[in-house]
C-alpha cells in the first residue's frame, strides 16, 4: 500500500571518506561518524530528478520549503501564452548557435555584434566589452534540437550568463548573438520584466538555491544551465499588497545599471583636443594630466576627482611602466568606465533585502534608497536572512 503522506525515511552520511568500505559499514552500524536525517517520502518524490536538497541540513531544507510555498514557477516567463496574458511580451530561454564564419564582418548595419564571451568583463552587471564582429542578419545560423532559433536574439532586451561558475547574470540592450553555448541568455521586449529577473537571478537567495540544488560535493565549480534556472528558480508572487515593492527593485536596479554607463568623458571635456595617443595618464589635484612628447597637458576634472583618481589607478595603473611601448588612445580615454562601486554596493544590498522581503513576505517600513538600513532591519527579524547571506 502507499506510504502515508507524513511516512519518513532516514538518509545518513558517513563523514570520513578516507575510510575502508569495511570499516565505513561497521561505523555506520555502530552510528559511529555518521549524520543521520530524517526526510519525508512525498518531498523525495517531488524532488526526484534532484536529490542534492537532501545534503542540505535542516536550516536549508524549511528555508527552501519556504521559498517553494511562497513562490511561483519560473513557467510564467517561459510559457509563451502565459507570459503574454501576464506580462504582454514573451520571454526566450535559449542558448547560442553555429554561424558561417566566413560571413563575419566589421560592419554593424544590419547586424547582430557576436558576443565575444572571452573578452567580456563578468565583473560588472551589464555586458561592457564591445565585439568588433558581427554577422549579417540574413546570415543563416543553426541551431541545436529544441531550440527556438533566431527569434531569441531578435528580441530587444537580454540577460547573459556564463554556464559554468557564472559570476553573475548580466543585462544588454545591445543586439547580440550568441555562438555555441558557452553562454546563455534569457530575452524579452519587455525591458523592465527582464530587470526584474536579472534583479532576482543575481540576488544571494537564487544563488543559494542554485548552488545547493547543483553543486556536487567533488566539483569547484558548478554548472547553470537552462533547464535549472527553469527548475529550481521561482518568481515572488506579486500583489496589490507587495507591488509597490517589485517597482522599486526595477527602479533601483535599473539606477545600478546606470552607474556602469559613465565614462572619463562625463568627467572631463576633451573637446579641443588633437592629440591622439599619450605616454602617459595621471591625477593631480583636480585635474588630469596627459603627457605627450615631453608635454603636459591639464583638464580640469568637473566632479568626483578621487572617484577619477581611483579608477585610473585601477584600469591604467598596472600599465604605467609600460606606457611608453604602450600609448593610451584619445579614444580609450574618452570611453574608460568611471564606476562608483561603492555606491553600486550599498545599492545592491538595498535590492537584495527588497528581493528577499518580496519571496517571503516581509512587511517593509518606507521605501527607498535612504531608508536601506529600515529594510535591512525588517529582513533581520525573519529567520531566514542571516542563513541567506552566510549561504
Amino acid at each position: 500500500m502507499p506510504p502515508r503522506k507524513s511516512h519518513k525515511v532516514e538518509i545518513v552520511n558517513y563523514t570520513r571518506t578516507e575510510d575502508s568500505v569495511e570499516n565505513t559499514l561497521a561505523n555506520i552500524r555502530t552510528g559511529k561518524n555518521v549524520e543521520a536525517k530524517r526526510v519525508k517520502q512525498s518531498e523525495l518524490f517531488q524532488n526526484a530528478a534532484n536529490w542534492n536538497f537532501v545534503k542540505g541540513d535542516l536550516a536549508f531544507q524549511k528555508l527552501y520549503r519556504d521559498y517553494e510555498r511562497n513562490s511561483l514557477p519560473m513557467s510564467n516567463y517561459y510559457e509563451h501564452a502565459v507570459a503574454q496574458t501576464k506580462f504582454r511580451s514573451k520571454f526566450y530561454f535559449d542558448g547560442g548557435g553555429s554561424i558561417d564564419k566566413k560571413l563575419l564582418t566589421s560592419d554593424s548595419r544590419n547586424a547582430f555584434e557576436v558576443f565575444d564571451y572571452k573578452r567580456n568583463n563578468y565583473d560588472t552587471f551589464k555586458v561592457s566589452t564591445a565585439s568588433e564582429l558581427y554577422y549579417p542578419h540574413t546570415g543563416k545560423v543553426t541551431f541545436p534540437h529544441g531550440s527556438q532559433g533566431i527569434v531569441t536574439f531578435r528580441q530587444k532586451y537580454k540577460i547573459i550568463w556564463r554556464t559554468r561558475s557564472y559570476p553573475k547574470f548580466q543585462y544588454t540592450d545591445r543586439p547580440l548573438l550568441l555562438v555555441n553555448n558557452q553562454s546563455l541568455v534569457i530575452t524579452s521586449n519587455s525591458q523592465h520584466e527582464i530587470i526584474y529577473l536579472l534583479a532576482l537571478l543575481n540576488s544571494p537567495l537564487t544563488r543559494l538555491i542554485l548552488e545547493r540544488n547543483l553543486r556536487q560535493e567533488s566539483e569547484k565549480d558548478f554548472l547553470v544551465p537552462i533547464k535549472a534556472v527553469k527548475q529550481y528558480v521561482r518568481v515572488p508572487v506579486v500583489t496589490g499588497q507587495n507591488r509597490h515593492i517589485k517597482k522599486e527593485v526595477i527602479d533601483r536596479t535599473e539606477e545600478m545599471l546606470s552607474l556602469e554607463e559613465r565614462t572619463l568623458s562625463d568627467y572631463v571635456d576633451f573637446s579641443g583636443i588633437l592629440v591622439q595617443k599619450f605616454e602617459d595618464v595621471q591625477v593631480e589635484g583636480n585635474n588630469l594630466v596627459l603627457v605627450y612628447d615631453g608635454q603636459k597637458l591639464e583638464l580640469p576634472i568637473k566632479e568626483r576627482t578621487r572617484l577619477v583618481a581611483s579608477s585610473i589607478a585601477e584600469q591604467l595603473g598596472a600599465q604605467r611602466s609600460a606606457l611608453e611601448k604602450r600609448y593610451v588612445s584619445l579614444h580609450e580615454l574618452r570611453n574608460l568606465p568611471i564606476i562608483d562601486y561603492e555606491k553600486q554596493r550599498k545599492i545592491k544590498a538595498y535590492i537584495d533585502d527588497l528581493v528577499f522581503a518580496l519571496y517571503f513576505g516581509v512587511p517593509l517600513p518606507k521605501l527607498g534608497l535612504k531608508n536601506a538600513a529600515a529594510v535591512r532591519k525588517a529582513c533581520l527579524e525573519h529567520r531566514h536572512y542571516e542563513y541567506t547571506l552566510k549561504g
